[in-house]
Protein backbone atom coordinates (compact mmCIF):
# COMPACT_ATOMS: atom_id res chain seq x y z
CA UNK A 1 0.00 0.00 0.00
CA UNK A 2 1.48 3.35 -1.02
CA UNK A 3 1.66 6.18 1.47
CA UNK A 4 -0.10 9.42 0.53
CA UNK A 5 2.18 12.43 0.72
CA UNK A 6 1.27 15.10 3.25
CA UNK A 7 -0.45 18.29 2.13
CA UNK A 8 0.96 21.67 3.07
CA UNK A 9 -1.12 24.86 3.21
CA UNK A 10 0.45 28.28 2.73
CA UNK A 11 -0.23 31.80 1.49
CA UNK A 12 0.94 32.31 -2.07
CA UNK A 13 3.34 35.02 -3.09
CA UNK A 14 1.84 37.38 -5.69
CA UNK A 15 4.25 35.85 -8.23
CA UNK A 16 2.33 32.55 -7.80
CA UNK A 17 -1.09 33.97 -8.63
CA UNK A 18 -0.81 32.85 -12.27
CA UNK A 19 -0.24 29.29 -11.03
CA UNK A 20 -3.37 29.51 -8.87
CA UNK A 21 -5.35 30.96 -11.80
CA UNK A 22 -4.19 28.10 -14.07
CA UNK A 23 -5.27 25.51 -11.48
CA UNK A 24 -8.64 27.22 -11.10
CA UNK A 25 -9.21 27.13 -14.85
CA UNK A 26 -8.13 23.47 -15.09
CA UNK A 27 -10.73 22.66 -12.40
CA UNK A 28 -13.49 24.62 -14.18
CA UNK A 29 -13.54 27.76 -12.00
CA UNK A 30 -13.15 31.09 -13.77
CA UNK A 31 -13.44 33.61 -10.91
CA UNK A 32 -9.88 34.84 -11.45
CA UNK A 33 -7.26 36.08 -9.02
CA UNK A 34 -6.48 39.73 -8.35
CA UNK A 35 -3.05 40.98 -7.22
CA UNK A 36 -4.52 42.21 -3.90
CA UNK A 37 -6.14 38.85 -3.06
CA UNK A 38 -4.68 36.67 -0.32
CA UNK A 39 -4.40 33.27 -2.02
CA UNK A 40 -4.06 30.08 -0.01
CA UNK A 41 -2.45 27.10 -1.71
CA UNK A 42 -2.67 23.43 -0.77
CA UNK A 43 0.24 21.46 -2.18
CA UNK A 44 1.23 17.82 -2.16
CA UNK A 45 4.71 16.99 -3.40
CA UNK A 46 4.92 20.29 -5.29
CA UNK A 47 1.56 19.69 -7.00
CA UNK A 48 -1.19 22.23 -6.42
CA UNK A 49 -4.24 20.37 -5.06
CA UNK A 50 -6.35 23.21 -3.63
CA UNK A 51 -6.85 26.98 -3.73
CA UNK A 52 -9.03 29.52 -1.91
CA UNK A 53 -8.90 33.33 -1.85
CA UNK A 54 -9.58 35.99 0.75
CA UNK A 55 -10.70 39.17 -1.03
CA UNK A 56 -11.86 42.66 -0.16
CA UNK A 57 -14.75 43.74 -2.37
CA UNK A 58 -16.52 47.06 -1.88
CA UNK A 59 -15.15 47.17 1.65
CA UNK A 60 -16.45 43.66 2.43
CA UNK A 61 -14.21 40.71 3.31
CA UNK A 62 -15.04 37.67 1.15
CA UNK A 63 -14.05 34.02 0.95
CA UNK A 64 -13.94 33.23 -2.80
CA UNK A 65 -13.07 30.34 -5.05
CA UNK A 66 -12.73 27.35 -2.70
CA UNK A 67 -11.52 24.66 -5.09
CA UNK A 68 -9.88 21.26 -4.57
CA UNK A 69 -8.52 19.20 -7.47
CA UNK A 70 -11.01 16.45 -8.34
CA UNK A 71 -8.48 13.68 -7.62
CA UNK A 72 -7.74 15.19 -4.18
CA UNK A 73 -11.30 15.68 -2.95
CA UNK A 74 -12.64 14.00 0.22
CA UNK A 75 -9.21 14.18 1.89
CA UNK A 76 -9.94 17.15 4.23
CA UNK A 77 -7.91 19.54 2.04
CA UNK A 78 -10.85 21.95 1.78
CA UNK A 79 -11.27 21.86 5.56
CA UNK A 80 -7.62 22.72 6.03
CA UNK A 81 -7.82 25.56 3.49
CA UNK A 82 -10.90 26.89 5.29
CA UNK A 83 -9.13 26.78 8.66
CA UNK A 84 -6.11 28.63 7.23
CA UNK A 85 -8.31 31.34 5.75
CA UNK A 86 -10.32 31.74 8.98
CA UNK A 87 -7.11 32.09 10.99
CA UNK A 88 -6.03 34.92 8.64
CA UNK A 89 -9.26 36.84 9.31
CA UNK A 90 -8.02 37.89 12.77
CA UNK A 91 -11.58 38.28 14.05
CA UNK A 92 -12.84 40.22 11.03
CA UNK A 93 -16.30 39.42 9.60
CA UNK A 94 -16.35 37.61 6.25
CA UNK A 95 -19.02 36.61 3.69
CA UNK A 96 -19.13 33.70 1.25
CA UNK A 97 -21.62 32.54 -1.38
CA UNK A 98 -21.50 28.73 -1.42
CA UNK A 99 -23.71 26.14 -3.03
CA UNK A 100 -26.53 25.43 -0.58
CA UNK A 101 -25.41 21.83 -0.02
CA UNK A 102 -22.11 23.14 1.43
CA UNK A 103 -23.65 25.01 4.38
CA UNK A 104 -22.34 22.38 6.83
CA UNK A 105 -18.85 22.53 5.34
CA UNK A 106 -18.57 26.32 5.76
CA UNK A 107 -20.26 26.06 9.15
CA UNK A 108 -17.16 24.28 10.45
CA UNK A 109 -15.33 27.58 9.88
CA UNK A 110 -17.90 29.57 11.85
CA UNK A 111 -19.96 30.74 8.84
CA UNK A 112 -23.73 30.91 9.32
CA UNK A 113 -26.51 31.44 6.81
CA UNK A 114 -27.23 35.14 6.51
CA UNK A 115 -30.40 36.98 5.40
CA UNK A 116 -30.15 38.57 1.95
CA UNK A 117 -31.84 41.71 3.25
CA UNK A 118 -28.81 42.23 5.52
CA UNK A 119 -26.26 41.73 2.73
CA UNK A 120 -24.30 44.40 0.88
CA UNK A 121 -26.09 45.30 -2.38
CA UNK A 122 -23.32 43.88 -4.59
CA UNK A 123 -23.78 40.46 -2.94
CA UNK A 124 -27.55 40.56 -3.37
CA UNK A 125 -26.98 41.24 -7.10
CA UNK A 126 -24.33 38.51 -7.36
CA UNK A 127 -26.59 35.92 -5.75
CA UNK A 128 -29.52 36.94 -7.98
CA UNK A 129 -27.26 36.46 -11.01
CA UNK A 130 -26.11 33.03 -9.87
CA UNK A 131 -29.67 31.95 -9.16
CA UNK A 132 -30.85 33.21 -12.57
CA UNK A 133 -28.28 30.80 -14.04
CA UNK A 134 -29.92 27.96 -12.10
CA UNK A 135 -27.26 27.74 -9.36
CA UNK A 136 -28.52 26.85 -5.89
CA UNK A 137 -26.43 29.18 -3.75
CA UNK A 138 -26.89 30.76 -0.37
CA UNK A 139 -25.33 33.63 1.56
CA UNK A 140 -23.19 32.90 4.59
CA UNK A 141 -21.28 35.17 6.94
CA UNK A 142 -18.71 34.56 9.62
CA UNK A 143 -19.43 37.16 12.31
CA UNK A 144 -16.59 39.27 13.64
CA UNK A 145 -14.94 38.38 16.94
CA UNK A 146 -16.70 41.33 18.57
CA UNK A 147 -20.10 40.11 17.34
CA UNK A 148 -19.38 36.57 18.51
CA UNK A 149 -18.26 37.91 21.90
CA UNK A 150 -21.38 40.05 22.29
CA UNK A 151 -23.60 37.10 21.40
CA UNK A 152 -21.78 34.84 23.87
CA UNK A 153 -22.00 37.35 26.72
CA UNK A 154 -25.67 37.99 25.93
CA UNK A 155 -26.37 34.27 26.08
CA UNK A 156 -24.42 33.90 29.33
CA UNK A 157 -26.35 36.74 30.95
CA UNK A 158 -29.69 35.47 29.77
CA UNK A 159 -30.32 38.61 27.68
CA UNK A 160 -32.29 38.24 24.45
CA UNK A 161 -32.21 40.62 21.53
Amino acid sequence: MSRVRPVSIRVADVTEHARARAAYEAWGYFGGVRPEDTVFLAERGGELVGVVRLTLEEGTRMLRGMQVAPAAQRQRIGSRLLAALVSQLAGEACFCVPYAHLVGFYGQGGFVEWPLDEAPAFLTRRIAGYRSEGLTVTLMRRPSAAERGARASGAAGGARA
